[in-house]
Formats: C-alpha cells, structure tokens, sequence
C-alpha cells in the first residue's frame, strides 16, 4: 500500500478534528497527528504547534496518556532544536506522569531512549 502524501494525511486529520470538535470536544489526538505530519516535512514551528494544542486539550480533558506522549513529542522537538534544557524538562514531565500512571512499558521505552541516546552530560540522568 502506498503512502499516504503528507497534505492528503493533513486534510485526514482535520477532517477527525471537526468530527470530534462536534462529537466530543476533545480533538487532542487529531492535533497531534497533524503535528507529527508537520514534523515529518520538517516544519518544526508547524509540529510544534500542534503538539502544544495536544497537550493543552489532554491536560483539559485529563487524559495522561496522551498528556505524556505530547510531552514527549514536545521533548523531541526540542531535542531536535538543540534546547537540552527544554527537552529535559519535557521528558521528565512525560515520565513522571507514566511512572505515576504504572505504566510499565513506556517507563522502560523513556528509560531505554535516555540510555541510548548521544545527549550532552548533563541532560543524562
């Protein structure tokens, strides 16, 4: 199956935002869809965008879940943009509410990217 062109995946995610604006109110995951595509075409202001609509739409509906994979996102932006200090404090947010949640796997995922990963010293726990 090929796949799906970015602008095409976009208008699939808006379409879900009104969908759910309409049903639910909360369009957390359809934010955060649109700003991984954002970030796949490297439009890092676009991705972070939209992970910061997530995250205010989890932190307003109490989801933790998805409060914790839009501060991961987050972490991953700023990573990307060189800002330790603010991909630190991500993390650890993200990690704290999936240690406190007793989630297991993503405790072992967060700990596992933290031990893989080429950071500079002080960012390593």
């Amino acid at each position: 199956m090929p796949a799906i062109p970015p602008s095409r995946a976009i208008q699939f995610y808006e379409q879900a935002l009104q969908l759910n604006r309409e049903e639910t109110g909360n369009v957390s995951f359809a934010d955060y869809g649109i700003a991984n595509v954002h970030q796949l075409q490297g439009d890092l202001a676009g991705a972070k965008r939209g992970f910061e609509e997530s995250l205010a739409l989890t932190q307003k509906y109490g989801d933790q879940d998805w409060t914790a994979n839009a501060m991961w996102s987050l972490g991953n932006l700023s990573l990307q943009e060189a800002d330790f200090v603010g991909a630190r404090k991500m993390y650890e947010q993200a990690l704290t509410i999936r240690t406190s949640a007793g989630k297991k796997l993503s405790i072992a995922e967060t700990q596992l990217f933290w031990s893989q990963k080429k950071l500079p010293d002080n960012m390593k726990r």
